[in-house]
């Protein structure tokens, strides 16, 4: 092959219509991980908490290509995005003692929703300005505006009703002797389980009219444990989450743990793309 045909370009338009919509039903689905970190002051507490914020990619720029193409992929390409980015629930991975960083994005995400709903404009550049991310151009600023973006505009799967409940993987040493106050700091009853950990129990409700009249995200109450030795994150396809146990827990102070997903579901919804 001389080096002329390797950097002819290729024509996509000469395929078939056939393998043309091939094409863009194999678009490639991505997963991102993205540290989402807070700095500052809670209720006169300093706070430095970090979370992984789970985002969902599918590229698009082959719509630009011409109008041609648009035409073809656009019922496609939306119905991805449907199923893949609009209807997966929000996710977001921690440790136990670093929660406060979710909190922020409890109370960040209702203004996302409300100028959403106010058709303000609501693309990534403009979610960047609005929580004023610095640097702006960055990618990692990008990458938490797409989070937010998404868990703004999640829907329950087949409605149009928003899916309001973040999903959470919080690793913790079952070995610490403190980590059932923190993950259930008030009972001992299986009457609900709060949502964060004992210091920050008080946090649980939004500053006093800060966001009257909003809805609230619900951080998932059945939320998933990953044994951390020595509080060490290791987001591997070996550590598997599992849900813990509670009211053998509430019963006799043991921790048990019980699958909640498969090794496949694990490495496919939650972890990186290679």
């Amino acid at each position: 092959m001389s080096t002329q045909d390797i950097t002819k370009p290729f024509r996509f338009m000469d395929l078939p219509t056939e393998l043309r919509l091939m094409i863009y039903k194999r678009l490639p689905r991505q997963i991102k991980h993205t540290e989402f970190r807070y700095v500052g002051s809670l209720f006169e507490n300093t706070v430095d908490s970090t979370v992984i914020l789970v985002t969902r990619h599918l590229p698009v720029a082959i719509m630009r290509t011409s109008r041609q193409v648009h035409d073809e992929a656009y019922t496609i390409v939306t119905s991805l995005i449907q199923k893949f980015v609009t209807e997966s629930q929000p996710r977001v991975i921690g440790h136990d003692t670093h929660l406060y960083a979710l909190l922020v994005l409890k109370w960040l995400i209702p203004n996302e929703r409300e100028a959403y709903l106010a058709g303000q404009a609501y693309r990534v550049s403009d979610v960047v300005q609005r929580l004023d991310l610095q640097p702006w151009s960055s990618e990692r600023s990008r990458a938490i505006a797409m989070f937010m973006g998404q868990a703004t505009l999640a829907t329950k799967a087949g409605t149009r009703g928003w899916n309001g409940i973040i999903a959470t993987v919080r690793f913790a040493d079952l070995n610490d002797p403190a980590l059932g106050s923190r993950l259930y700091p008030h009972s001992r009853s299986n009457q609900g389980v709060p949502i964060f950990t004992s210091s920050e129990a008080s946090l649980r409700s939004p500053p006093p009219g800060s966001f009257e009249g909003k809805t609230m995200p619900h951080i998932e109450r059945d939320f998933m444990l990953v044994h951390a030795l020595n509080g060490e994150i290791k987001v591997t396809p070996e550590n598997v989450p599992q849900r813990p146990d509670c009211p053998k827990f509430f019963k006799t102070g043991e921790w048990k743990l019980e699958n909640c997903m498969s090794q496949e579901v694990w490495a496919g919804e939650w972890l990186p793309s290679s």
